[in-house]
This record gives structure tokens, C-alpha cells and sequence, in this order.
């Protein structure tokens, strides 16, 4: 799924349909492309986090994906810091080893770090409750 134009116009409207997908695709997208104002509003729109069996929006940013046309595409640290700091759910024991997979250094430092003083964070419906946008 690719955000369109429209979307990266910042007008909310057309953004309102992802809004119900929960696979995450949608903060991938805008974390691919390092769109941290794409991010904010994204979660303003209360647009749902993946937390589950089937991964997690945080590891699959860590470790990043193929796009439609076979390039690796990866979230940088700075939209990283940002998922965290907007309370995207994180098993850090996975994000530890997504970390080691891709081989970034500075990556692999960070989560460490933070994996060592966070407590695992549950997926909560009023993490976004409590935002003021």
C-alpha cells in the first residue's frame, strides 16, 4: 500500500480510510519515507497500531521491507525514536533482534539502550485517547 499524493498534501481527508486498517501499512509508509510530520498526524487520526502474533509496526520499522519494487526500504533512527515517543507498542526482545538482523550499528546501540530501561509496552486504544492533537 502506498500512501497517494493527496496524502502527503497533509490534508487529513484523504487519510481518514487508513484509519481503519490495522496491518500498520500506513505508519510504514511515511516511516519508509522518514515522514515524521506524516507520523504525527497519522496517530492524531487514531490510525491503529499491529501488536500481535503476526509482528509488530515496531519491529517490521526496525527491520525494515521490500517495496513494490524489490528495494529494501527501512525506517532511519530518528522516525525510530519518534514511533517510541508517540507510544507505538514494543516487545523489545523482538526489536532487539530485528536490530541485530539489520546490522546498523547505531540501530542495534540504541535499541539495546532502550530496551534496557523500558518496560514491555501493551497495545492500548487509550495511548491514542490520551494524545492531544
Amino acid at each position: 500500500m502506498r500512501l497517494s499524493d493527496d496524502a502527503y498534501r497533509r490534508s487529513p481527508i484523504p487519510l481518514l480510510p487508513l484509519t481503519a486498517q490495522d496491518d500498520g501499512e500506513p505508519y510504514l509508509c511515511a516511516g519508509y519515507g522518514g515522514d515524521l510530520a506524516m507520523l504525527r498526524l497519522l496517530h492524531r487520526l487514531r490510525c491503529p497500531w499491529r501488536f500481535g502474533p503476526g509482528g509488530s509496526d515496531f519491529a517490521r520499522a526496525v527491520l525494515g521491507g521490500e517495496d513494490e519494487y524489490g528495494w529494501r526500504q527501512k525506517c532511519g533512527l530518528q522516525v525510530l525514536r519518534g514511533l517510541v515517543e508517540m507510544g507505538c507498542p514494543v516487545d523489545w526482545a523482538v526489536a532487539r533482534q530485528a536490530a541485530r538482523e539489520r546490522g546498523d550499528e547505531d540501530v542495534i546501540a540504541w535499541v539495546e539502550e532502550q530496551g534496557g530501561r523500558q518496560q514491555p509496552q501493551q497495545p492500548q486504544q487509550q495511548a491514542h485517547d490520551g494524545m492531544q492533537g
